[in-house]
């Protein structure tokens, strides 16, 4: 049939022991391109989407990568593209979107092998989740049974983020709307933080484990959506769902 013709894939070197999850993928901002990782040789990889095609193979870690994130669009049109890997290092990249690639910081025209632009070390575990702001400078990740930490995109660290359980993995990272950072630990304990990584709320959803959050136009309210099917309405400042 027709939808058998139609459907593309990202290819089939997925690292089998990698759970694909939300923050395994990102897409660029005019939606043409898809930044995958999980890949048993180590990269991440971009994908045009109009012709299905894998443009970029990338090379930073030396482990497997394990999630990724992009920040919005720069003055330049431009962006930063975060990515986390099993060797407890999180890389920053350069996207330039009008050669829809990854570019190198030093030589703007090098599409091949280009190098981070800064590598963000502190965490000693698995990089589990990122969270990368070109407005703000920052850079947030989460490491596997540990903390959540801050750095600049020049790779210097800030602080870390009080852990409400020394041996909680945080898994998802979304920002609020005043700058403050919900961060979801585990199968389903969220945390609201401030951008100085004071703890203010917590709040757990015991029902299902969450699997992502979006936040809606204004981020006065969060999308949370679990592995049992079901999507919640919460509001941003007090974690409680709305009725």
């Amino acid at each position: 049939s027709n939808i058998n013709l139609n459907r593309r894939h990202l290819g089939y070197n997925f690292e089998e022991r990698i759970q694909q999850r939300h923050q395994s993928f990102v897409v660029t901002a005019d939606n043409r391109h898809i930044i995958s990782t999980g890949y048993w040789d180590k990269s991440f990889r971009v994908q045009n989407t109009d012709i299905a095609k894998i443009t970029q193979v990338l090379y930073g870690h030396f482990d497997i990568v394990t999630c990724v994130g992009r920040s919005e669009v720069t003055i330049a049109g431009n962006c930063f593209l975060a990515t986390g890997s099993r060797d407890c290092t999180v890389c920053i990249w350069i996207w330039n979107d009008t050669k829809g690639a990854i570019v190198d910081r030093e030589y703007s025209n090098q599409e091949i092998n280009p190098s981070p632009a800064a590598i963000l070390t502190g965490h000693d575990r698995e990089i589990t989740c990122l969270w990368i702001s070109a407005e703000l400078g920052i850079v947030l990740s989460g490491s596997e049974q540990s903390l959540v930490l801050q750095h600049t995109l020049n790779g210097d660290i800030l602080r870390s983020f009080e852990n409400p359980s020394k041996i909680s993995t945080p898994r998802l990272l979304s920002p609020s709307n005043d700058g403050d950072i919900i961060v979801c630990y585990d199968r389903s304990k969220l945390c609201l933080y401030t951008l100085n990584g004071k703890l203010m709320r917590q709040a757990i959803f015991e029902d299902e484990t969450i699997q992502c959050m979006v936040l809606k136009v204004g981020r006065q309210y969060t999308l949370i959506g679990g592995d049992l099917g079901f999507v919640q309405i919460i509001r941003t400042h007090d974690l409680q769902p709305v009725y």
